[in-house]
């Protein structure tokens, strides 16, 4: 079709931009963030952060982002979790389990909708 119409309209995931991972190593060492408290307390450092995951994100669907605490003694994976499902995993309706989620199944739902014999028989005519 392209050398018909001489375009190249149908080759648009070529030009797509790559995924990219950003890896973020957070120094959680209380002692550091003691004598920083005055000008820049974890907390504000955090939601900068957050800010910056969210822009990383959004340039791209396909970017991924990893999180890293390293204290004194260890480091540790913040996100994504352990227990986090890998990309394509999902349940038998496609649907990806959330982080934290109980593997838990919802109630089943019953039929709140009266049936049609029921609708006719009031309180004061169902008496014997």
């Amino acid at each position: 079709m392209n050398s018909v119409d001489a375009s190249e309209h149908y080759e648009l995931g070529a030009t797509d931009l790559s995924p990219s991972l950003l890896t973020i190593v957070i120094d959680t060492n209380p002692h550091a963030w003691a004598i920083l408290e005055d000008s820049l307390p974890l907390s504000k450092a955090i939601a900068n952060i957050l800010v910056f995951i969210n822009a990383h994100l959004a340039c791209n669907y396909a970017n991924e982002v990893a999180v890293v605490a390293s204290h004194s003694q260890k480091s540790a994976w913040l996100y994504p979790s352990h227990n986090a499902p890998r990309n394509g995993t999902a349940d038998h309706d496609g649907d990806v389990a959330m982080n934290g989620a109980s593997d838990a199944q919802p109630p089943k739902r019953t039929n709140t909708v009266p049936s049609a014999s029921s609708k006719n028989k009031s309180p004061a005519t169902s008496k014997n």
